[in-house]
């Protein structure tokens, strides 16, 4: 595998752990809008048991995601260990496009580099990243 293809898988990783922290916080204020009517006052209606249910089954969801996020993780701390082994501008560069998922023009601007420094940055950095990831390998 390349390092552009590794690379790449990571800045997928890092797109996943995102819609999965949404989805965390949107399963937490689901699980907040949820109540239940504790009065002592008996009811016909199988309401309880539908949000016994509901909470049992968000709970399991809730494992599932915390699980796959946790893998995912790992994955991304691994391949952020192996760029800081780069020099500072080179990890600048794949950090913020493969991590933190930024647009070129972004990273650019934010290191105050044209696009096109940026790209040569970035092409000598998966130069050098290829190294170290046949270390790894």
């Amino acid at each position: 595998m390349t390092a552009r293809e590794y690379l790449s898988q990571i800045r997928t990783i890092a797109l996943r752990v995102r819609r999965i922290q949404n989805e965390l916080e949107r399963l937490r204020a689901d699980a907040a809008s949820v109540s239940i009517n504790l009065d002592g006052m008996p009811r016909v209606s199988g309401n309880g048991d539908r949000l016994a249910r509901l909470a049992i089954k968000m709970a399991e969801y809730n494992t599932e995601l915390q699980e796959e996020l946790n893998t995912l993780l790992d994955e991304k701390v691994r391949a952020i260990n192996m760029i800081k082994t780069l020099d500072p501008k080179q990890q600048t560069v794949l950090i913020e496009y493969y991590i933190h998922v930024k647009k070129w023009e972004r990273i650019a601007e934010e290191m105050n580099i044209s696009v096109r420094h940026c790209h040569r940055i970035h092409g000598n950095a998966l130069y050098n990243f290829d190294k170290i990831l046949k270390k790894y390998e």
